[in-house]
């Protein structure tokens, strides 16, 4: 999203980024034990799912339906799949000077109890570049902060003015047909 701001923010007239991992670089640790995923063994990927997905949401907040779909939409995501998005990860890299070129208006969501990535720390540092950017905390939420029953992603835009006013449609005159 970042990028293609950076292309196309003429035509934008808000950024949004929910949970922003943008620096995965500057995390050594995240970096070590990300790069070794496409030569896991395959059994160990499709087993590991038990342990990856209390990274990615906080079960606790969601509910039974929204836990189950979820489930049955991440399991049959390939370890290749994983890895292209862990390499897109690692290749990117925006600077500073990059980021402060960016004028669109940004809402950058940080979910304070996000186990995959450090995304309150991250929003902060995002925050200092990008000139016109505002935080959402949730403080209580998980990667997956979307998904969670007491998070309403239209409340987060309406408080920062990114939702479009809404349109009155009329009905038509008894002549207009």
């Amino acid at each position: 999203a970042l990028q293609v701001t950076q292309l196309l923010q003429q035509r934008l007239s808000h950024l949004v980024l929910v949970n922003p991992a943008s620096a995965l670089r500057r995390y050594a640790w995240l970096r070590w034990t990300t790069q070794y995923t496409s030569s896991v063994p395959n059994w160990l990927f499709k087993a590991s799912g038990a342990v990856a997905l209390p990274l990615l949401a906080n079960f606790d907040r969601i509910s039974q339906d929204k836990r189950n779909l979820f489930i049955k939409t991440v399991r049959p995501i390939s370890q290749a799949c994983v890895a292209w998005r862990i390499d897109m990860l690692h290749r990117f890299e925006i600077q500073p000077p990059q980021l402060a070129a960016i004028r669109v208006p940004t809402t950058l969501l940080a979910s304070g109890s996000d186990r995959l990535f450090p995304s309150d720390q991250e929003a902060q540092l995002l925050k200092q570049s990008l000139h016109r950017a505002n935080i959402y905390n949730l403080p209580d939420s998980g990667h997956a902060c979307l998904l969670e029953d007491a998070v309403d992603l239209s409340v987060c835009l309406k408080i920062f003015g990114v939702l479009p006013a809404p349109q009155t449609v009329t009905a038509p005159l008894q002549g207009d047909r």
